[in-house]
């Protein structure tokens, strides 16, 4: 029987990995890790940023999902261990410097696992569905808008890193959550969305082995959430962390209160957009409850695929490395989300 670690696992998302582990891989034994939980017969105590912490808990274990978050740290020693311990390695990453570092260290180190860096929504989950039009030559860029819901529970670490880059400056000059775009999606209300930072931004989206631009958008369920973070944008952009830490903390009693005036409905919106600014085709991803699995999910699916190959894939590896867009499709199908094409 093959092992999987959850670490992160007393953690909101780490919390969410677990029963759906249990359900998608009912014949791997699971741990739960965690600086928090002591060392016994299903739990682990580990520290991700000590390498010797990390070896120490990866005795016997096959393969690790990190959902220690926010994603601000160097994964620099928790990566290495995996590596040395011979451990596939998958994170819920959404932060481009702690996947492009991640990247960084498979390549230096020739790993001879499999290492699924932003293994969730953003950039996994993304790259594996915009394979849906790999073979379209009309097809020239991919734009993909997320809207949240905000009667979904919200941790002060969830708030930080939701905050964290608002008001930065990408690459190429984009000022994230500067403007805001409006979009109508059926069955719900229209939503606004300010861009957003992805890996993106640093590396262009493959469709096939073709690289394209991938504007990623970032969003709520109520408009007025969307208005109020473009005026926190330029504020939380000159806060250092420490002060934005305390910011996210101070904000927990209103989100309670705002909760109950929002939705859990979440919506994924991908649109290949052609010549002349033209959407092709839309494609819709839309969760009506567990909105929060659906950043959860694509690493343990990934995980269910590394630990039944028996050559699996080894260094830098995406998600849709590990499943196709028709695959994708189906496990979100599955799981009870809506997904349809415009």
């Amino acid at each position: 029987m093959q092992t999987l670690l959850i670490l992160g696992a007393t953690g909101l998302m780490g919390g969410l990995i677990a029963p759906l582990a249990e359900r998608y891989l009912p014949d791997t034994r699971l741990l739960s890790g965690s600086r928090r939980l002591p060392d016994g017969e299903t739990t682990r105590r580990v520290e991700v940023r000590d390498r010797d912490s990390v070896l120490r808990a990866l005795e016997g274990v096959d393969a690790v999902i990190n959902a220690v978050g926010p994603y601000y740290y160097d994964p620099t020693p928790l990566v290495g261990a995996c590596i040395e311990a011979g451990c596939h390695y998958l994170d819920l990453a959404e932060t481009p410097e702690f996947i492009l570092r991640a990247q960084r260290i498979a390549r230096r180190e020739r790993a001879s696992v499999a290492l699924v860096s932003g293994c969730s929504t953003v950039p996994g989950l993304i790259q594996a569905l915009a394979q849906r039009w790999a073979g379209r030559d009309d097809v020239g860029r991919v734009r993909a808008l997320l809207s949240m819901g905000s009667a979904n529970p919200v941790t002060p670490t969830l708030m930080f890193s939701l905050l964290r880059p608002l008001g930065s400056e990408g690459p190429a000059g984009t000022r994230y959550f500067a403007r805001l775009t409006r979009r109508e999606i059926p069955g719900v209300a229209a939503r606004l969305y300010g861009r957003y930072p992805s890996l993106f931004d640093w590396q262009p989206l493959k469709l096939g082995a073709r690289p394209v631009e991938a504007p990623f958008y970032s969003g709520f369920d109520r408009a007025y959430l969307g208005l109020a973070l473009r005026v926190i944008a330029p504020i939380a952009a000159r806060l250092g962390d420490r002060a934005l830490d305390r910011l996210s903390r101070w904000s927990m009693p209103l989100v309670a209160l705002t909760r109950p005036l929002g939705t859990h409905t979440g919506v994924l919106s991908l649109e290949a957009v052609g010549a002349d600014d033209e959407v092709v085709e839309r494609l819709h991803v839309r969760a009506e409850r567990e909105g929060l699995c659906v950043p959860a999910l694509p690493s343990v699916w990934a995980a269910r695929r590394l630990l039944a190959d028996p050559t699996p894939p080894r260094g830098e590896v995406s998600l849709a490395d590990l499943l196709t867009s028709d695959e994708t499709i189906a496990a979100l199908r599955e799981h009870g989300y809506a997904v349809a094409a415009e």
